[in-house]
């Protein structure tokens, strides 16, 4: 199987890992254990949902946006070890933008049948979005490393790869 396969199969599970991770973290850190028998972790179902969520959104965001970028970055020749984690930023925002987007859409919507949009939302939309692309710059650096490109072509002279 090609190695860029294998990536866009296992690089979108670092956003699923990672958020996950953090969700057991807020569990565990912020969790009252009053007896032995109450349990610990009552909020665990919800952290699963949001590793499922993240990973859907994950591996769309890599079908919709990942392969026509690797796509076009290939055909240009473009293999500098940054441009990874950048296509990977990117990738990861428009990602998260379609899902707040999908939020927005879904959720916040006045009586009267229009839409409004809070003045403290558009600063918690900038977080989201650097969040997002910054998971996405995992992913991307991730891919990277598990399918580097066989040679680089730097002003005219071939390199081998550092990671081939």
């Amino acid at each position: 199987m090609n190695r860029a396969v294998v990536a866009f199969m296992i690089a979108p599970l670092t956003v699923p890992a990672v958020v996950g991770s953090l969700g057991v973290m807020i569990l565990v850190a912020f969790s009252p254990i009053a007896s032995p028998f109450h349990n610990p972790f009552p909020n665990s179902p919800m952290v699963i949902g949001m590793a499922v969520l993240s990973a859907l959104f994950s591996y769309g965001g890599a079908i919709v946006f990942g392969i026509p970028s690797y796509l076009w970055l290939r055909k240009r020749g473009i293999n500098a070890f940054w441009t990874w984690p950048a296509w990977g930023f990117g990738v990861g925002a428009a990602t998260g933008f379609v899902f707040l987007l999908l939020v927005f859409l879904l959720t916040v919507k006045t009586p009267e049948g229009d839409y409004s949009v809070p003045q403290d939302l558009l600063g918690l939309a900038v977080i989201w979005l650097l969040l997002t692309g910054s998971l996405g710059a995992l992913a991307g650096t991730a891919h990277r490393l598990i399918a580097p490109p066989r040679d680089r072509v730097a002003r005219g002279k071939e390199l081998k790869s550092v990671f081939s």
